[in-house]
């Protein structure tokens, strides 16, 4: 346990377990409150769960891993079984050994290596960390300005400006390290090769408080690349492909909305697979006439998945309906947008776009400038009574 938390940085891991414990309340909450088998309240318990489980494989927290597993594998059986029985001692149970081992492990950090201090975060809708470096060189900045200069004291309040408005964020491949880090053995794990990772963010931080729910979204989209999007080696190199995959996420922000898109250079949405599957479940009426868009919001169904098993991987159909899930809570959404035009292929080349409210996004180009400032000062002063 040592070993794992050590390799994990002493911010990532405090995040990791404050994400852990908020699911592990929430889960604990609502079978508390649910006193009999509700489809809705078992795909919540379980969707926490599996996010829980990706997250701690995402930073090699392999106990962990194992132990929420078999927590996850009974409202697996819930969501399938017909006669599972919901019993509710049972459940809180099993949720209570899940939390006592993430204890377990914020302990050793916290007491044992001696971890606790700086590296944790504040609340973010309150505070801000601020390194020591920026607010001397900021200082700096206001006290070397030139005041019998106007451009010169522009030009200062500009800047200071531009940094305030980028404190409390980061770059979304900062926000993404270490499910990006993940990945060499995830894809390991598939028999595929480690696909390059490009993010395009075109100057647009990410809020920290948006951090956690990106993490989130990411542990699922990228492993879903990984596993259901690009091809093994042999299979990619018959087409022309390079052996490695790549995966491209781009940022930018229009109509109010922050807007990510993801995309790798696998073989596409797999139309027909998802087709002949839903018609086996009676989803879809066999010989129906449904648009391949109409196929695609298949794939955020609860439970549905084209996986021929289930590994530790995939296989339950948990990853994009808890993508949606997520977002829908922050008032976010999420999309798949064909990048071609065959309607009547199997495969179709798309990419996924998440979207949410501008809130969690900043850019240093969109930083208040000095005249706007201080029209602003102007107008807060003329309407001021006296």
């Amino acid at each position: 346990m040592i070993g794992e938390i050590l390799a994990v940085s002493q911010e990532k891991f405090h995040e990791f377990i404050d994400s852990a414990r908020g699911f592990i309340a929430e889960n604990k909450a609502l079978i508390e409150k649910t006193a009999d088998k509700q489809m809705d309240a078992i795909n919540l318990l379980f969707r926490n769960m599996h996010t829980i489980k990706g997250n701690a494989r995402t930073y090699g927290f392999l106990g962990l891993t194992n132990h929420v597993h078999v927590t996850e594998q009974h409202y697996d059986d819930l969501r399938k079984e017909a006669d599972a029985v919901w019993e509710q001692t049972t459940l809180l149970s099993e949720l209570r050994e899940v939390g006592e081992l993430i204890e377990q492990y914020a302990h050793v950090n916290d007491v044992v290596l001696g971890r606790k201090g700086p590296g944790r975060r504040a609340a973010v809708e309150k505070f801000l960390m601020v390194e020591r470096d920026t607010v001397a060189e900021t200082l700096q900045l206001l006290m070397g300005v030139d005041r019998s200069n106007l451009a010169s004291v522009n030009s200062a309040l500009d800047a200071v400006g531009t940094r305030l408005h980028m404190l409390g964020t980061e770059p979304l491949a900062e926000v993404l390290a270490g499910t990006i880090e993940s990945l060499p053995s995830l894809a390991a794990e598939l028999g595929k090769e480690t696909p390059e990772v490009s993010i395009e963010d075109h100057g647009i931080a990410i809020r920290t408080q948006a951090s956690g729910l990106l993490k989130n979204l990411f542990t699922h989209l990228l492993r879903n690349s990984v596993d259901h999007g690009l091809e093994p080696a042999d299979q990619r190199r018959a087409v022309g492909k390079p052996a490695a995959g790549r995966i491209d996420i781009r940022l930018h922000v229009d109509d109010g909305k922050l807007h990510i898109h993801l995309h790798d250079d696998g073989r596409g949405l797999a139309i027909g697979k998802i087709r002949k599957q839903a018609v086996e479940q009676n989803l879809l009426t066999r010989g129906a006439k449904s648009s391949a868009d109409e196929v695609a919001q298949l794939i955020f169904r609860s439970g549905f998945s084209t996986a021929e098993k289930v590994t530790e991987v995939s296989g339950r159909g948990v990853g994009m309906d808890a993508v949606r899930a997520f977002l829908e809570k922050e008032g976010g959404a999420i999309a798949i947008r064909f990048l071609d035009d065959r309607e009547n292929e199997d495969y179709r080349a798309f990419e996924t776009v998440i979207s949410l409210p501008d809130k969690f996004a900043a850019s240093a180009h969109a930083a208040m400038s000095f005249d706007a400032l201080r029209a602003r000062l102007l107008a807060a002063k003329n309407s001021t009574p006296g």
